[in-house]
């Protein structure tokens, strides 16, 4: 674990959202000028986010809004991600979404049918709503017609201006809960059906990435999972005492990404 980044050492950089780029509405001082510049010297560039409730463009509009460039095929969300991964690995099917009406959306671009009942899948995501009404409808169409159970991402946790709140995890657990089963499959970080959409994204490998994250459960272990080097920004959710504490190692540490060198 060092301080002294060599960016030459990569050619894409994989970049976390919240707590790295901004927390909440508030843009992280410098981050937009130091992505706009890796882009400028060759660097290609992922912007991947486990937050499930928003659709990519709401994602995008606010990294341009902060000033960064983007494309909209550079955005991945553990929502856009899941409805892929459900596309690729089963085929276009009926799903059932306990979350927003953006994650319906990202179905539903994907060529999924968005029902109430007898849905070949179960698809949780983070969502501020999330009520006793919505998880009753999530467990009778997932006990009635024993669908696949898919998890958006497992975060217990995200970070706003004001501090920490929970994240899609109670929800994943609740229907874990009332189920008796567990969820067949978590797409987003830190696991692997994410990590394969955003190398073949980048047409890159994994030792040729690196990742910037503030998470160490998420961004620096989807890192140590997958054998891409990660930076550890302190922007954002977790501190250097959350590494003692965890025993998760980051390749790096930085304030923030405003401190990445750059020629």
């Amino acid at each position: 674990m060092v301080n002294i980044v060599d960016v030459r050492k990569y050619r894409g950089f994989i970049f976390d959202l919240d707590g790295v780029l901004w927390r909440g509405d508030e843009t992280v001082a410098g981050a937009p000028q130091t992505v706009n510049r890796l882009r400028e010297l060759g660097g290609r560039l992922a912007f991947v986010t486990n937050n499930a409730s928003k659709h990519r463009t709401k994602c995008l509009d606010k990294l341009k809004s902060a000033g960064v460039k983007a494309t909209l095929e550079e955005v991945i969300s553990s929502g856009s991600a899941t409805a892929q991964y459900l596309k690729e690995k089963h085929g276009e099917g009926r799903v059932h979404v306990m979350g927003t009406d953006d994650l319906k959306r990202e179905m539903v671009e994907a060529g999924h049918e968005v029902v109430e009942t007898e849905a070949d899948y179960v698809v949780v995501g983070f969502d501020k709503g999330f009520n006793y009404e919505k998880l009753d409808k999530a467990y009778r169409t997932l006990a009635e017609h024993n669908g696949l159970f898919v998890a958006c991402n497992g975060n217990r946790l995200f970070v706003e201006e004001d501090g920490r709140h929970p994240g899609v995890l109670p929800s994943v657990e609740a229907l874990a809960c009332a189920s008796g089963r567990r969820p067949d499959v978590f797409v987003g970080k830190p696991n692997a059906p994410i990590m394969e959409m955003t190398l073949e994204l980048l047409g890159l490998s994994p030792g040729e990435c690196l990742i910037v994250g503030d998470t160490l459960d998420m961004d620096i272990q989807w890192g140590l999972n997958c054998g891409v080097d990660t930076l550890f920004v302190l922007s954002g959710m977790d501190s250097l005492n959350t590494v003692k504490a965890t025993g998760i190692k980051p390749t790096y540490v930085l304030s923030s990404v405003s401190e990445i060198p750059l020629p």
